[in-house]
């Protein structure tokens, strides 16, 4: 009887152990967030977090009320940033102060969607 214990318990943990394993893969899929820009909250800037495994894969950022030319350009250059960086945590862009912090914001969110923090991204 005692074998069979044994062998329960062993088999207990080894399933412990690989899910804990799949777990540590980390987080996949996409989540999404919202900021308030210059087109405030009747247009608030959306942003979308593609994860795999914890990785930042891809940025997209939904924003028609932001200014061209100035918001613009935060528009097209952070999710890039994101990307090469696997990180939420990246500069603004100048002059686009609102459109900037409306995407980080919206970013926060999205992560904080997945259950995650920037520092639980696989670095």
């Amino acid at each position: 009887m005692d074998h069979l214990k044994k062998a329960f318990l062993c088999a207990a943990a080894l399933a412990l152990c690989a899910c804990s394993e799949s777990a540590a893969a980390g987080v996949s899929g996409t989540f999404s967030g919202e900021g308030i820009g210059m087109g405030g909250e009747e247009a608030p800037v959306k942003v979308i977090l593609t994860l795999e495994d914890s990785v930042i894969t891809d940025v997209t950022v939904e924003a028609e009320g932001e200014t061209d030319g100035i918001g613009t350009k935060a528009i097209e250059s952070m999710p890039a940033a994101m990307v090469k960086n696997n990180s939420i945590e990246v500069d603004g862009v100048s002059g686009a102060t609102l459109t900037s912090t409306a995407i980080l914001e919206g970013a926060a969110q999205a992560l904080a969607s997945a259950g995650l923090k920037n520092s639980d991204l696989t670095h």
